[in-house]
């Protein structure tokens, strides 16, 4: 068996209605979304995407070597 370092990027949705105030609702639209960062959102779904493969042939897989990688990005 050969060893692999699997990137994966985990995106998660959640959904959360917000009354706000507008002219329009294009404004109202504007408005939630610059509004939204403050709230808290429960996660209801997720996807994982893998980002890349790498050999540990070619890929430093070593544990302390993949734990400062993470810790850079």
């Amino acid at each position: 068996m050969n060893k692999y370092v699997v990137n994966v990027c985990r995106i998660g949705y959640g959904h959360l209605d917000l009354e706000v105030e507008a002219d329009s609702e294009n404004e109202a639209i504007e408005i939630a979304l610059d509004n939204a960062g403050n709230k808290l959102f429960v996660e209801n779904h997720s996807v994982y995407e893998a980002g890349y493969v790498e050999s540990c042939e070619v890929f430093n897989c070593d544990a302390d070597v993949l734990r400062k990688r993470v810790e850079d990005e």
